[in-house]
């Protein structure tokens, strides 16, 4: 679509989304979890240095799952993978369960893209399926003709809802 990168970040986001994947299908095959939501949010255009420079940012993932005693979180960036944390996702299940098909069918659009910017995707993995949705800052940004269109997009406001429960 719009990601484009340097060889440094291309090479660390592979393998951030390597991890990412891979956990995610371990939980859907190892436990109760029958869904996965992954929630990834990064910069292109960063400067980075070597393989794995956090201080300056890059990619962030955070795996998000449910089962039977509550609801689970985790991070994995390009630096470190943190540990389980039990959050309280209500509102995230009951907003995915409510509209997941127009979050994940809201399209943007864009007149011209960025080549510096910050992205947010959402990503539902299923045992046998996954849906996903890529968004950039610059969508929403005041010169983007379409930005009231954008803003209104499903996705967007999932988005929101998501980084206010990780905080």
């Amino acid at each position: 679509m719009f990601f484009g990168f340097s060889n440094a970040q291309e090479r660390t986001f592979q393998t951030v989304d390597s991890s990412v994947n891979s956990y995610a299908q371990n939980l859907l095959i190892n436990t109760a979890a029958d869904k996965v939501l992954i929630y990834k949010t990064g910069c292109i255009g960063c400067e980075i240095i070597g393989e794995c420079s956090c201080k300056i940012g890059s990619i962030r993932s955070f795996l998000i799952w449910k089962e039977a005693n509550g609801s689970y979180v985790k991070e994995i960036n390009c630096c470190e993978t943190s540990d389980r944390k039990e959050t309280d996702l209500d509102a995230v299940w009951r907003e995915l369960e409510a509209k997941e098909e127009i979050i994940f069918g809201s399209e943007f659009k864009v007149e011209k893209e960025n080549v510096h910017y910050d992205f947010y995707e959402v990503k539902l993995m299923k045992k046998g399926s996954e849906k996903e949705i890529k968004m950039a800052d610059f969508y929403f940004n005041d010169d983007n003709k379409y930005r009231e269109h954008n803003s209104q997009q499903a996705a967007k406001e999932f988005q929101k809802l998501i980084e206010l429960t990780l905080r």
